[in-house]
């Protein structure tokens, strides 16, 4: 996989032509760290613990993530198949890096992650480890462990289920998917729909009462 940087600017969704809603984008840091996120992810897949080119771009994620958090209390992302969403703002599902990072936390059955203030060397090298095992191992997807990141003080990680998102509340008007509420409403149905599929399964209803529920799910925020 070529890791060549694209930039920050691409990184969201593209601002809008004349005429059309405008789309929020990314600010430079949350940007610049995402590149990070899924350039060092991508290296603990390749090397070995301990090798010196993961060991240095581990080192730099951290800082990285050191300066992002010194403002605020935390992070959090939440997490679609092929798109990020932080602080409200959906990345661009193009964009080759960030796409495959989602790929990556979504194939580990996570919906949202939650990195706080004070978070260490130590947790992240965890996390980087867990998220690069392959998620079709004995072990299978992390997210869906029943102690994925018990041992963490400063890193939470949430599974697709039917529970609260813990991801910062907008004030958003539009409910288009381009929009924030509309971005987050994408993770909360592409989460909760497989869920949502199961629990039909389970209780005994026909296969066709579970195709239905599954052409009404759509991907548009309600109105408010």
């Amino acid at each position: 996989m070529s890791l060549q940087q694209e930039g920050p600017g691409s990184l969201a969704q593209n601002p809008a032509t004349p005429g059309s809603r405008s789309v929020a984008t990314l600010s430079r840091d949350l940007a610049d760290f995402l590149v990070e996120f899924s350039i060092v992810l991508h290296k603990r897949a390749m090397y070995p613990l301990g090798h010196p080119h993961l060991e240095a771009s581990t080192h730099r994620f951290v800082n990285r993530l050191e300066s992002l958090l010194a403002p605020r209390d935390f992070l959090a992302i939440g997490v679609a198949r092929h798109q990020l969403i932080v602080a409200g703002v959906a990345t661009d599902p193009r964009n080759a890096l960030l796409s495959d990072l989602a790929r990556r936390l979504h194939r580990h059955r996570i919906a949202t992650m939650r990195l706080e203030r004070g978070v260490s060397l130590h947790e992240v090298s965890e996390l980087l480890g867990a998220l690069a095992a392959d998620p079709k191992a004995e072990r299978g997807p992390f997210g869906l462990s029943p102690n994925a990141g018990a041992s963490w003080s400063h890193v939470r990680i949430q599974p697709p289920e039917l529970t609260r998102l813990f991801l910062q509340e907008e004030d958003e008007e539009d409910s288009d998917v381009g929009t924030p509420g509309g971005a987050l409403w994408l993770v909360v149905v592409s989460n909760v729909r497989p869920v949502f599929e199961r629990l039909l399964t389970r209780a005994g209803c026909p296969p066709e009462v579970v195709a239905r529920g599954r052409q009404h799910a759509v991907l548009r925020a309600p109105a408010r």
